[in-house]
């Protein structure tokens, strides 16, 4: 458990130095699958498999003393009070046989974590229930090889898996193809693979609000890369846009979906008139390798020189 928790904290620092550096160097790009990859691949190995990387110098950083006393409240005091187990608090006997007073500091972040973990994990499989009661209880259309689902709640059009959801009203008007074409790209470029991999990720990170923000701009990313999507398949700029700010007024029930009307209008259109990024401008990322080495440095321990007792 004390591990666990000492990992959480290492791999959350690397998280939120993560999230400022694509904020700063690739938001607002129009690489759109680049930052999905970007998001879900890059981060992903910054921030989960770095704290597993162990490196050693030879004279102590400033972070040193702080994540030896960290550690040691976590790992070591931690440990010993679990035990085998991370779910129940065993006593501790010094060597009189006296029992020890317990800190309950590392007790009660572990629980915390837990609570919270649980609390987003029913969070999301409400929003599954949700969603799936809804598209049972629809109507259903065919549409090309993805199923259309009609319902009557006035809902905005979102999109799932194979599904696609639209309200009896928006399905009557003319403006239906619009939205379906938006649709059908979420589910072309395969972006709900995208938010099942962060939803697990939310499960596991979710006191870091670091990976909240990358879930929005990963959203964000999807909204760009359908709405690209759609003018590429030559409908009218313009009549879009139009349909975009008709469509702006809506509730978004289901935050595991794609939402027609998930991002902000003025961010959308405004990406939709940018002109093309550099190609060049990717290598801006290189600017992550000096970042990540500084950090693995900061977060690297001093070597423990032995003592052979050789005379």
């Amino acid at each position: 458990m004390g591990d666990l928790l000492f990992y959480l904290l290492k791999s959350g620092c690397y998280l939120i130095i993560f999230y400022l550096l694509f904020k700063l160097l690739m938001s607002g790009t129009t690489f759109f699958r680049f930052n999905r990859v970007t998001i879900l691949a890059g981060d992903h190995r910054m921030y989960v498999s770095s704290p597993l990387i162990e490196f050693t110098t030879q004279e102590e950083t400033f972070l040193t003393v702080p994540l030896q006393t960290i550690q040691g409240i976590f790992v070591e005091q931690a440990d010993g009070i679990f035990g085998d187990t991370m779910f129940w608090v065993r006593p501790q006997v010094d060597e009189t046989g006296n029992m020890q007073a317990i800190n309950w500091c590392p007790i009660a972040l572990g629980y915390v974590y837990l609570a919270g973990g649980l609390f987003v994990l029913c969070r999301i499989l409400l929003s599954f229930y949700r969603m799936f009661q809804l598209i049972r209880n629809g109507k259903r259309r065919s549409y090309g090889k993805y199923k259309l689902i009609v319902v009557s709640e006035p809902i905005s059009s979102f999109c799932w898996g194979k599904y696609i959801v639209v309200s009896v009203s928006d399905y009557s008007q003319q403006s239906t193809d619009g939205i379906l074409l938006h649709e059908t790209m979420h589910l072309r470029y395969r972006h709900t693979l995208d938010l099942l991999c962060m939803q697990c990720l939310l499960i596991l990170y979710w006191f870091n609000p670091a990976i909240w923000l990358l879930k929005r701009e990963l959203q964000e990313v999807h909204e760009f890369e359908a709405d690209n999507g759609v003018l590429n398949t030559g409908i009218d700029a313009t009549r879009y846009q139009l349909l975009l700010v008709k469509k702006a007024v809506g509730t978004r029930l289901y935050s595991m979906a794609n939402s027609f009307n998930h991002s902000k209008l003025k961010k959308r259109i405004t990406m939709m008139l940018k002109e093309r990024t550099n190609r060049w401008a990717r290598l801006k990322l290189l600017f992550v390798v000096p970042v990540m080495g500084g950090t693995l440095y900061a977060f690297a321990q001093p070597e423990v020189k032995e003592d052979l007792g050789l005379k």
